[in-house]
């Protein structure tokens, strides 16, 4: 059973690597914790960026309160996607469709966020 365990985490994590679309989990305080390999090459970041990067420094249209908006629709189970423009690391623009779905870690969530580009 552990073998099927392992094998099946190990099929998830190719499929998000190898996504097309930007994945990454952000924190409550909307810091990128994770993401995947089209996240890095499309944006930019590399693995010491993260946790040093917001939502809100790659969404210049997303405020604060908008954020904190966001998480608590997210506490509730809750997925939410709108059309935005994100920024890579070199001040380039990136028109895409972003989902946010809030997925219950032990005691607390985490959001599971996807990136589809719409140019």
């Amino acid at each position: 059973m552990l073998e099927k365990v392992v094998w099946d985490e190990k099929w998830s994590e190719i499929a998000l690597n190898f996504s097309s679309d930007l994945i990454f989990w952000l924190t409550e305080d909307g810091h990128i914790d994770k993401c995947n390999d089209s996240f890095h090459e499309k944006c930019g970041y590399c693995e010491n960026d993260l946790g040093k990067i917001s939502i809100l420094d790659i969404d210049e249209n997303l405020s604060k309160r908008e954020w904190k908006k966001i998480w608590s629709e997210l506490k509730e189970n809750k997925t939410t996607s709108f059309e935005t423009t994100i920024i890579d690391k070199n001040d380039r623009y990136l028109d895409v469709e972003i989902s946010f779905t809030g997925v219950n870690i032990g005691n607390g969530i985490i959001c599971f966020t996807k990136c589809h580009e719409i140019t």
